[in-house]
């Protein structure tokens, strides 16, 4: 090629130039993409509110996003029916009430013509015919100054749980076990009153006489109770682990009389039912079932004397646990828990 001048072969290089890096800054990455997300639970029951479903956007955002959650059709209601999303705010939660069981795939849609997320699988199965419930078996005084502990000959019924709660009591006590029986919660306070409740849950009708263990330390004191639940239980996992949803531990040292357990979460569903079990360490002194519970077994307490075990359960999602003695404790312990139908 020829150039008449030099200042066309300048403007001619420059312009060569500039092609070859890319049309002078262009953006081969091409411009960035709004993205929905959707997540949410996997599973639920009839007429309860499931978990939280989380809705998001990412990416630029010029304008407000509506987004419309659905079941495709397997009924129920939404609360709130819609969610917003801004560049401001782009995460917003939704929960589902079913009406209805059996499978469903909760999806979303929106305004802005994105592409909408793939929708979540969600299990929804019919509650319990009722609120687990609970009668007593047995209870008692254990021996003094004892090792380990017989309790009583008590009959487990097939696919019920049975729960037997300890109080062992010594400086720093060993945490007790129970052949056949699994730990669900030990908690101790003041390094000396400790409260264990254990589960079993038989496969067939069993006869036994469960001994708890202290791992060879002599006790100061123990006590025992066995309670069972009724047939209205969730008989999954191993030897009773379905039926315990949710633990919470308790307890305070110095003048005390009233003993409050608060659960950390609401109960997953309104048909499960609260258990707990407290130990105080002050004797002859009468407990009181906070409202709505119902006593179950209170060994250590008159006519026994000495320290004290009670126990008591409320047929309903009660998210505090609490009872009261008729005099001060010096500490008091207690494990509380969510029991599934």
């Amino acid at each position: 090629m020829n150039f008449t001048s030099r200042r066309a072969w300048i403007a001619y290089t420059g312009t060569t130039l500039l092609s070859a890096c890319g049309g002078g800054g262009g953006n081969d990455g091409g411009p960035a993409v709004t993205t929905l997300s959707l997540t949410g639970p996997g599973s639920g029951l009839v007429n309860v509110a499931s978990a939280g479903f989380t809705v998001s956007v990412s990416g630029p955002v010029s304008g407000d996003i509506v987004v419309t959650p659905g079941s495709g059709g397997g009924g129920g209601t939404f609360a709130p029916a819609t969610v917003t999303l801004t560049a401001t705010a782009p995460v917003a939660t939704f929960v589902y009430t079913p009406t209805t069981a059996g499978s469903k795939t909760i999806g979303v849609t929106n305004n802005q013509g994105l592409a909408n997320p793939a929708g979540v699988d969600y299990t929804v199965t019919t509650a319990s015919s009722g609120n687990p419930t609970f009668t007593h078996l047995a209870s008692g005084k254990g021996a003094d100054n004892a090792t380990q502990q017989s309790t009583t000959s008590v009959t487990l019924t097939a696919n019920r749980l049975a729960l037997l709660s300890v109080v062992n009591v010594i400086n720093v006590p060993n945490v007790p076990t129970v052949a056949g029986w699994t730990l669900v919660a030990t908690h101790v306070i003041g390094d000396i009153n400790r409260v264990s409740i254990f589960r079993r849950m038989a496969a067939v009708d069993s006869t036994q006489t469960p001994v708890i263990s202290f791992g060879g330390q002599v006790q100061f004191y123990n006590r025992w109770s066995i309670e069972q639940s009724g047939a209205s239980i969730n008989t999954g996992g191993t030897n009773g682990s379905g039926a315990i949803v949710q633990v919470k531990r308790g307890g305070a040292v110095g003048v005390v009389q009233n003993c409050l357990i608060t659960f950390d979460a609401p109960f997953a569903s309104a048909a499960h039912s609260t258990f707990a079990a407290f130990g105080g360490s002050v004797a002859s002194a009468a407990p009181t079932a906070g409202s709505g519970f119902t006593e179950l077994a209170r060994p250590g307490v008159e006519p026994f004397g000495n320290r004290a075990l009670y126990v008591q359960y409320k047929p309903a999602a009660d998210t505090t646990a609490d009872m009261a003695w008729s005099a001060t404790y010096d500490v008091w312990t207690g494990i509380a828990l969510e029991i599934a139908g």
